[in-house]
């Protein structure tokens, strides 16, 4: 990519969304929820079909009329504004481009349609192409681009004419992973660039994790959780954001006592083993809990931690990682370690000690976990 060719002015404003709620008929799409977005933040709508993210994000583009609450971009109440009239720069998964125009022409129509003088058009227009590395293909027909160059015309398209804010919906969708993987990098830099606000839709967690500022998990119409992806990550605040965020193992365990900040459980199975762990969000769970570690928290040999026996049952290679499926008297378990730390002798049948960080077992009760869907 090109050195930046200097800020497209006037984007970055704040979104507030309260209290917004869309039904179709009996159903919520949306369900009460509120959302503020600072200015230049990019925040994503993470989750899976039918969640809402992509109808909060059309309520706010102007696309859906929502049920009820309001939606405001600064200081201003853009609730009941039609599209045209709230002047926010939009990129669909499908993009949207007009076949019979050129580059140029796809990227000039917003600016047209304003009616802006043909010198500032040129002007505009020049410095979104060479925003998004795309100035030599200029008058390139639609069709004869690729997938990736039909993207950055799309996303030049909605940034030429200075939004205030720019609504994503699953923009890399169609891509294949490399050029996903690539284009992720270029949009977290033109945002950088420009200081856009942006509010980003997408089902991929990778995407998610690797392009937000903040994330928000939607599930039936709700947030779920949201915060910085590390801090999502790290202590999902249910059951259900631990599974979709990721891989989980979860533990059954009984609540034994207290030490400091720290719960002391019991795994349940032939063999019992005491381990320590952190109480969820909800505090300390002493009725049926559940502990869940990630796959990358569990090591071979620890030599201090948790210490459970195991025996492996699959190992996969991948590339830099060795995923190891393990069987232990309370249940599976899934391990990812690096090829480093992975022992060359372990296979199918091998009996392990494995184990985990107190801080890396977050108790929840067991009953939000059994009803949650497997992801």
């Amino acid at each position: 990519m090109t050195a930046s060719p200097g800020r497209i002015d006037g984007i970055g404003a704040s979104i507030h969304i309260e209290a917004l709620t869309k039904n179709y008929e009996s159903f919520k799409a949306v369900d009460n929820i509120s959302l503020a977005v600072a200015p230049g933040e990019f925040v994503t709508l993470l989750g899976s079909s039918g969640s809402g993210k992509t109808t909060t994000l059309m309520a706010v583009a102007g696309f859906v009329a929502p049920t009820s609450g309001t939606i405001r971009i600064g200081d201003r109440d853009i609730s009941r504004l039609p599209p045209e009239k709230r002047g926010l720069g939009v990129v669909f998964q499908s993009y949207a481009l007009f076949p019979h125009y050129d580059v140029f022409e796809n990227i000039a129509f917003p600016l047209r349609l304003r009616r802006l003088p043909e010198a500032d058009i040129r002007a505009k227009v020049a410095r979104a192409l060479e925003l998004v590395d795309l100035g030599p293909l200029a008058k390139r027909r639609i069709a004869a681009l690729s997938g990736g160059q039909q993207q950055r015309v799309a996303l030049a398209r909605a940034i030429v004419f200075s939004p205030p804010v720019l609504l994503m919906d699953e923009p890399l969708g169609a891509l294949d992973r490399k050029l996903r993987e690539q284009l992720q990098s270029e949009i977290k830099r033109i945002q950088r660039d420009i200081g856009a606000t942006v509010l980003y839709v997408t089902h991929d967690q990778e995407e998610a994790l690797s392009m937000s500022d903040r994330l928000a998990i939607m599930r039936h119409g709700r947030i779920a959780q949201i915060g910085a992806p590390d801090d999502v990550y790290a202590r999902p605040a249910s059951p259900f954001a631990a599974r979709f965020l990721g891989e989980s193992n979860f533990v059954p365990v009984r609540f034994l006592g207290r030490d400091g900040d720290m719960t002391i459980v019991e795994t349940e199975g032939a063999t019992p083993q005491r381990v320590q762990a952190v109480a969820g969000p909800a505090g300390i769970c002493e009725g049926a809990i559940i502990g869940m570690i990630r796959p990358e928290a569990i090591r071979i040999d620890p030599a201090d931690g948790a210490r459970v026996p195991a025996t492996v049952e699959r190992c996969e290679y991948l590339g830099p990682t060795v995923r190891l499926t393990l069987t232990t008297d309370f249940g599976p378990l899934t391990a990812r370690l690096s090829r480093t730390d992975c022992p060359q002798e372990i296979a199918s049948g091998t009996a392990v000690i494995v184990g985990w960080d107190a801080k890396d077992m977050i108790l929840f009760p067991r009953d939000e976990a059994e009803d949650e869907p497997r992801w």
